[in-house]
């Protein structure tokens, strides 16, 4: 029985991935090669695909979105070109110093951005791609580039066999011909990612914006309310510290002994974390630079314990002379410190 492709596909290769949480744009060989009209490989729906994708790249990055480019070079003498130099043998233009493999003028890479070199149709095959995608800790790739049918959709088969949700705006991808555009756009779009609309990957930037703002407040406010969490927990503790004096008489009382030992430690260890947390929200780069450094833990733990063990010290002293209403706060104050 005759029916339309997408009924034949429905219920079996129709469903969306739709969009993660940390979104990456992979601009795929966009050079001039492409929108040259002197060039044996000019496309003109290249340079259409050119201007949508630079609208594209604008608002990402004005979020903070990585941007990576890549661009195939090989080697002068072609030994890295392998079967698919023999197969193209166009590709011989891609060769360092060569105006033809650069990146296009419309598209300029900032200091930030990413320039992956690559030799094969995938971006991935053979590079540090995906490497670098996961140590950002992307989820999602944006596929913009040229062509269609090659490099688009082999690095949209490689991305999704990688792990990552490959979204592919379909205005900020072109072909030599419309045929093998339109059909690898339905083959991408039925079993290897996601083929929706430039507008539609804007509305997820933008959301993506205010996902991001709204994290990072409830982060920095979480920060900035635990320290007074830990205290909080502190003077209950203290509390009870007190009221164990009331049980201690001589160092026969075990138990109480016992109980007020595990009270300072909860202190001690509660103080130190205090001072972490304080730290970490008054001058957070210094903390990340300290906090890998053992030497940075070991100063600050010896402090600790000698505060630790000078107050109990004094809270023994002034326990086993009846003295219980002396030292009060000043646990509060060790700890803090």
């Amino acid at each position: 029985m005759d029916n339309s492709l997408s009924d034949n596909y429905k219920g079996v290769f129709d469903r969306r991935l739709g969009f993660g949480k940390k979104p990456a744009i992979l601009v795929v060989d966009f050079i001039n090669a492409y929108t040259t009209d002197s060039s044996p490989l000019f496309a003109p729906d290249v340079v259409t695909a050119v201007g949508h994708t630079a609208l594209l790249l604008d608002i990402a990055r004005k979020k903070d979105i990585p941007v990576l480019y890549t661009k195939v070079l090989y080697n002068k003498n072609f030994r890295d070109g392998g079967i698919f130099i023999q197969k193209v043998p166009v590709l011989k233009k891609m060769v360092e110093g060569e105006p033809l493999a650069e990146i296009v003028p419309e598209l300029p890479p900032t200091q930030s951005d990413i320039i992956i070199i690559k030799q094969y149709a995938s971006a991935f095959f053979g590079t540090s791609l995906a490497a670098t995608l996961t140590s950002m800790g992307i989820d999602t790739i944006i596929l913009t580039g040229c062509s269609t049918s090659g490099c688009i959709r082999a690095s949209a088969v490689d991305g999704m066999q990688y792990g990552f949700r490959v979204i592919v705006p379909r205005e900020c991808v072109a072909d030599r011909h419309a045929g093998p555009h339109e059909a690898n756009l339905f083959d991408i779009n039925s079993k290897y990612g996601d083929v929706v609309s430039k507008d539609e990957v804007m509305d997820y930037l933008k959301i993506y914006e205010s996902y991001l703002r709204t994290f990072l407040v409830f982060r920095q406010s979480a920060y900035r309310l635990f320290p007074f969490v830990l205290v909080g927990i502190m003077i209950f503790l203290i509390i009870r510290l007190q009221k164990e004096k009331q049980g201690i008489t001589s160092f026969d009382s075990r138990l109480a002994w016992i109980r007020a030992g595990i009270y300072f430690t909860a202190c001690f260890i509660l103080s130190v974390l205090t001072g972490v947390f304080a730290t970490l929200i008054n001058k957070p780069i210094a903390t990340q630079e300290n906090i890998s450094n053992p030497i940075w833990w070991g100063l600050t733990l010896l402090c600790a314990i000698v505060i630790y063990i000078a107050y109990f010290v004094i809270w023994t002293r002034g326990t086993l002379t009846h003295e219980r209403e002396l030292h009060t706060p000043s646990v509060l104050i060790f700890g803090l410190l």
